[in-house]
C-alpha cells in the first residue's frame, strides 16, 4: 500500500496523464491535489488542503458515489466510478479510488467529450448499420455475412422472401439445408478451400424455394478484412438466374436443333468469312464436294468452282461484302475432290451486325448435277422417241401388209392384225417400264405365254439365266415368240389339250460377244404336217432375226411337234 510519502511521484505522473487526484486521509481531509484537479474545480491549493472533502466535492448524500467511496476508504479496496460531475454539472466524470497508507487516492478524468465522441461513434455506427440493413433487405438479392469461422452471421429479408426462413432459422440452420442434395458437396468443398486460403468464392448452385420449385443461384462471396488485415469473414451476394439458365438451356437447345438440322439437312450448308474462306460446312456439304470437313475449312469457297464461273462468283461475293447486295444465287459446275465436276444451284446470303458490318455469310449448296443429266437424257429420250415411233410405225405397216398378203379371208386377216399389234403393245410395256433401256427375256417370255399360264398339269413352261435384250431386239424376239404362239394355238400344241410348249435359254459366254441361244420345243400335241409355202410369221422370224439382229433362226417342222432355234448377239 503506498504511503502519503509515495505522493509527489503520482502527483508528477498524473498530471502529466491530464488525471486530476485528489487524496484523503481517513477523516476525508485532503491532504494533496494536483493541478488537474484545482483547475478542474477552479481552486487554489492553500483553500482545499486540509478541508473535508465532502465540503469541497459535492456529492449527494446517501448517493451510491458516496456509498462506494466510503466503503472503499473504510474497507481499504479500489473501487471504480463513474458519475455526473455535481461540481460541474453536465460533465462526466470517470475515476478510481485506490487505496494509500494514510488514506485514499482518488483520481479522476473529465470524460465528457470521450464519451460524447463515442455515443457519437456509436450512432453513426447505428445509422450506418441501419442503413446497411435497409438496403440489404431492400435488394432483389441474397446478401449474407460469416464469421471468422465460416458460419453465418447476418442474412437479408431476401432468404425469407424466396425460402420462407426468417433470418434467425438462417442464422441457425445457415445455407445447406436449402441446396440440392446434387450440388450440395461441390457447394461445402469449395467454400472450404475458399475459406482456408481465404480467397474469394463463387460457384453456382441448385436450390429449392418455399414452393419446392429448384432455382440457380450464382454467389459471389469475398472477404472481409479489419485496419489491420485480420481475417473477419465473408460478404457475400447471391443472385437468381434461374431465368438466365433457362434462357441459356433455351439457346443451346435451339443451337443443338439447328446444328442437327444443318448437319442433316439434304443441301451443303456452310459458313464463310469476308475472305470467302471457309468457316464451319455440314455433312452434306462435305457429301456433295467429297472433301472431308478438315479439307475445307479454311480453304476460299471459290477455289471448288469451275473456271468459267469464277471470276463472276468472286465478284458477287465482293458485292455481297461490300454491302451492295444481301444475297445471290448463281448455277455453277464446281470441281469434286477427285477432279471430276458437277453441276450446283449455289445460294450465298450475308449476316451483318446491327451497325450493317458483314459477319459472314451462309452459303447453301444443291447439288443439280443428276437433273442436269435428267434434262439431258429427257432430251435424249425425246428423240429416241421419235425415231422409235417412226420404226413402230413402220413395223405396225410391216404386219399390216404381210398378214393381209397372207390371209385366206379379211376376217382371219383383222384377228392376225389385232393379235400381232397386240403382242407389240405388251413389249412396248414392258420397254416403257423399264425407261427403253433394256427388258429381260424371262419379262418378255411369260408376256407372250401369260394367256395360257393357268393351262393344267404346267403345260407352259420357261426359264433360263437373267438376260436384259436392248429394245431393239426384245422387240424382235417378241414378235418371233408371238408367232409361235399364234402357230401352237391354231395348229400346234396349244390346240388340243394334251400338247406342251417349252422356252428354254442359255448365254455362251465363250465367245465375243456372247451369244443368246433360246429353243422353242412342241410336244404332244396334234400331228405336225409341214407348210407347203412360207408363212408370215416363218419370214419374220427368219428376217428380224438375220436382217435386224445379225443372227439366225431355224424353224423344225417335225411330225412330234414343233422345234425353233434362235441365236443372236448380245450386243448392247
Amino acid at each position: 500500500m503506498l504511503s502519503s510519502r509515495d505522493l509527489d511521484p503520482i502527483l508528477a505522473f498524473s498530471d502529466e496523464a491530464s488525471d486530476a487526484l485528489l487524496v484523503v486521509d481517513f477523516g476525508w481531509r485532503i491532504i494533496a491535489v494536483n493541478e488537474h484537479a484545482l483547475r478542474f474545480g477552479q481552486w487554489k491549493r492553500e483553500a482545499v488542503l486540509g478541508r473535508s472533502y465532502w465540503d469541497v466535492v459535492p456529492v449527494e448524500p446517501g448517493s451510491s458515489l458516496e456509498r462506494l467511496l466510503r466503503d472503499a476508504c473504510a474497507g481499504h479496496t479500489r473501487v471504480e466510478l463513474e458519475a455526473e460531475s455535481r461540481l460541474r454539472p453536465g460533465r462526466i466524470l470517470r475515476g478510481v479510488a485506490i487505496p494509500v497508507e494514510d488514506g485514499t487516492a482518488i483520481l479522476f478524468r473529465d470524460v465528457t467529450v470521450e464519451r460524447q465522441e463515442a455515443r457519437a461513434r456509436e450512432a453513426a455506427l447505428q445509422e450506418s448499420e441501419a442503413r446497411f440493413r435497409h438496403m440489404a433487405d431492400s435488394a432483389p438479392a441474397f446478401i449474407w455475412m460469416t464469421d471468422e469461422r465460416g458460419s453465418l452471421s447476418f442474412a437479408n429479408l431476401h432468404f425469407g422472401y424466396v425460402f420462407g426462413q426468417s433470418t434467425r432459422d438462417m442464422l441457425v440452420n445457415g445455407w445447406e439445408r436449402l441446396v440440392e442434395s446434387r450440388d450440395l458437396e461441390t457447394f461445402k468443398g469449395g467454400f472450404s478451400r475458399a475459406l482456408t486460403a481465404r480467397e474469394p468464392f463463387r460457384t453456382e448452385v441448385r436450390v429449392r424455394d418455399k414452393n419446392g420449385e429448384v432455382r440457380w443461384i450464382r454467389c459471389d462471396s469475398v472477404p472481409r478484412l479489419d485496419d489491420r488485415g485480420a481475417f473477419l469473414g465473408y460478404t457475400g451476394c447471391g443472385v437468381d438466374i434461374t431465368d438466365e439458365k433457362a434462357f441459356e438451356k433455351a439457346l443451346l437447345e435451339s443451337e443443338r436443333r439447328l446444328k442437327a438440322a444443318q448437319e442433316h439437312a439434304g443441301v451443303g450448308i456452310a459458313e464463310t468469312d469476308a475472305d470467302g474462306a471457309y468457316l464451319q460446312v455440314n455433312e452434306a456439304f462435305c457429301r456433295i464436294t467429297e472433301y472431308a470437313r478438315d479439307e475445307l475449312i479454311g480453304r476460299v469457297c471459290w477455289g471448288l468452282t469451275h473456271e468459267n464461273f469464277r471470276t463472276h462468283e468472286e465478284q458477287e461475293y465482293a458485292r455481297l461484302v461490300r454491302g451492295e447486295l444481301n444475297t445471290y444465287t448463281v448455277e455453277k459446275l464446281f470441281y469434286r475432290k477427285a477432279g471430276d465436276t458437277g453441276w450446283a444451284w449455289l445460294t450465298s446470303t450475308a449476316i451483318r451486325d446491327e451497325a450493317g458490318k458483314f459477319v459472314s455469310a451462309v452459303r447453301t449448296l444443291i447439288d443439280i448435277t443428276d437433273d442436269k443429266l435428267a434434262d439431258d437424257r429427257k432430251q435424249v429420250l425425246i428423240n429416241e422417241l421419235n425415231h422409235r415411233v417412226k420404226n413402230t410405225l413402220a413395223t405396225v405397216q410391216s404386219i399390216v401388209a404381210q398378214t393381209l398378203r397372207t390371209a385366206a379371208d379379211p376376217g382371219q386377216a383383222k384377228t392376225d392384225i389385232e393379235s400381232r399389234l397386240t403382242s407389240l403393245s405388251r413389249v412396248h410395256d414392258i420397254l416403257t417400264r423399264e425407261s427403253w433401256e433394256a427388258a429381260d427375256l424371262s419379262d418378255i417370255a411369260a408376256q407372250a405365254l401369260s394367256p395360257y399360264r393357268d393351262l393344267e398339269g404346267g403345260r407352259v413352261q420357261s426359264g433360263g439365266p437373267e438376260v436384259r435384250l436392248p429394245p431393239r431386239m426384245a422387240l424382235a424376239i417378241a414378235m418371233a415368240l408371238q408367232e409361235l404362239v399364234t402357230n401352237a394355238v391354231k395348229y400346234g400344241a396349244l390346240s388340243c389339250g394334251t400338247g406342251r410348249v417349252t422356252i428354254a435359254w442359255t448365254v455362251d459366254h465363250s465367245c465375243t460377244p456372247p451369244r443368246l441361244q433360246l429353243r422353242w420345243v412342241e410336244r404332244g400335241g396334234p400331228r405336225v404336217v409341214p407348210p407347203t409355202r412360207r408363212g408370215f410369221g416363218t419370214r419374220l422370224i427368219e428376217r428380224s432375226l438375220a436382217a435386224e439382229l445379225g443372227g439366225g433362226a431355224s424353224i423344225d417342222f417335225a411330225h412330234t411337234g414343233v422345234r425353233c432355234i434362235l441365236g443372236v448377239p448380245l450386243t448392247p
